[in-house]
């Protein structure tokens, strides 16, 4: 029984193989973003590194099979289909008034964003003090990325061709964010954020033999989440730690909701 099915996984080995395109992008369900600002213009920031939870966007997936020395060339499957996935990302502000830090972020398959972050009620970071935190947060991402092979890849096993198969994707993302904590001590805030984010998409695929897909869409994420942001020293340069879990939704611009229970966590070097 074993030696059977050891000869016909050989054999399978031997004679077939194929290739895959995946068109997809990431929408992450967590932001790591505090009420507080730097506090101080061009001489506090902080930059971190996270890992999230996300929404996974699949545009289409091409499939080609060469078994036996034969293939039909590239198939393509363009349903859409958002489930759930995981990715890193980095994350940073720098103060630019008391009340006003600029912030980036950027994230595995993702948009790069840049925005500004306005305390409009309670002390800045710089301050520590306990108390009510309110902040509003709007930023505007960007991002392309290519899938696929501009040239005919070959299977080892035959030499034969696969179909050359292109797909480019370009995202554009506007967001918006409203934070609202409480700091307890000097090294503990408590925080929640409701957050709402647009995607543009344009997108093609494109094959050897000819065939055009335009897969340009649109897709919206929203979402609330509770953070905790803890201050392991209170000097400066120092470590903090961030986390937060909660509860995200997307859906694209035809199609229905998709949810589930996201979490981040995320380790910050301050200054």
């Amino acid at each position: 029984m074993v030696t059977r099915l050891l000869t016909g996984v050989l054999f399978i080995f031997l004679f077939a193989s194929c290739s895959t395109v995946n068109v997809d992008y990431h929408m992450p369900s967590t932001f790591l973003l505090s009420p507080e600002t730097q506090g101080e213009a061009f001489k506090s920031g902080e930059v971190g590194m996270n890992i999230n939870t996300a929404h996974k966007v699949s545009l289409a997936r091409t499939f080609e099979v060469d078994l036996f020395n034969l293939t039909d060339g590239a198939s393509v499957d363009t349903n859409n289909e958002i489930t759930s996935s995981f990715g890193i990302g980095l994350k940073g502000s720098l103060g630019l008034w008391d009340r006003i830090d600029l912030y980036g972020h950027s994230n595995h398959d993702a948009t790069s964003a840049f925005g500004f972050k306005v305390q409009v009620y309670g002390d800045s970071l710089r301050l520590k003090s306990e108390g009510l935190k309110i902040a509003i947060a709007i930023g505007y991402g960007s991002g392309e990325e290519s899938e696929g092979n501009d040239i005919n890849l070959k299977n080892t096993n035959s030499g034969n061709s696969f179909e050359a198969v292109n797909a480019k994707i370009k995202l554009k993302n506007k967001e918006a964010i409203l934070l609202i904590g409480q700091r307890l001590s000097e090294r503990l805030l408590l925080y929640t954020n409701i957050h709402y984010i647009h995607f543009d998409v344009d997108s093609t695929l494109k094959t050897g033999s000819g065939g055009v897909f335009d897969l340009s869409t649109s897709s919206i994420q929203k979402g609330v989440n509770l953070g905790l942001v803890f201050h392991t020293n209170d000097m400066k340069p120092g470590i903090k730690l961030t986390a937060e879990a909660g509860y995200s939704m997307a859906k694209l611009r035809l199609g229905g909701w998709h949810d589930h229970m996201s979490l981040g966590g995320q380790a910050t070097l301050f200054w």
